[in-house]
C-alpha cells in the first residue's frame, strides 16, 4: 500500500494520531489534525516489501484552533 507515499509525492494533507498509556494507566491520544509530509527516505534492500520514513510538519487546524490536540483518558 503506497497511499502515504502518494501523498507525499503530491504534497496532499493528511492528518496523524496515536495513543499513549502511561504507567497508571492513563491514556493520552495525540492528535495532529493537519500535516504534510516534508521528506521520504526509501530503505530498499532487495526483493520484497519496501519502507518509507516520512517525515511531517503539523500545520495550523482551523476546526482544532490548533497544531495538535492532546486528550487524557484517566485509566
Amino acid at each position: 500500500n503506497k497511499t502515504l507515499l502518494d501523498k507525499f509525492i503530491n504534497e496532499t494533507s493528511s492528518s496523524i494520531d496515536f495513543t499513549l498509556t502511561d504507567s497508571a494507566g492513563n491514556d493520552y491520544l495525540f492528535d495532529f489534525p493537519n500535516i504534510k509530509y516534508n521528506s521520504g527516505n526509501p530503505e530498499v534492500a532487495g526483493e520484497g516489501s519496501v519502507t518509507v520514513t516520512l517525515d511531517f510538519v503539523a500545520l495550523y487546524d482551523a476546526t482544532d484552533s490548533s497544531q495538535i490536540v492532546i486528550t487524557r483518558t484517566p485509566a
